[in-house]
């Protein structure tokens, strides 16, 4: 993925993680926001 069509995706998952910064790597970014992803609660309908 690029780093556009990956801060769409942290957009669209309102993953609260700030945006790439320029001294930022892309393959750190990735790795942010997948450790963000992978962090984020679930909710399988289990209360």
């Amino acid at each position: 993925m690029t780093s556009p069509q990956i801060a769409t995706l942290v957009e669209g998952a309102e993953l609260a993680i700030p945006a790439k910064g320029a001294q930022e790597s892309a393959a750190d970014y990735k790795r942010r926001v997948r450790d963000a992803i992978r962090d984020e609660p679930r909710n399988h309908g289990t209360p």
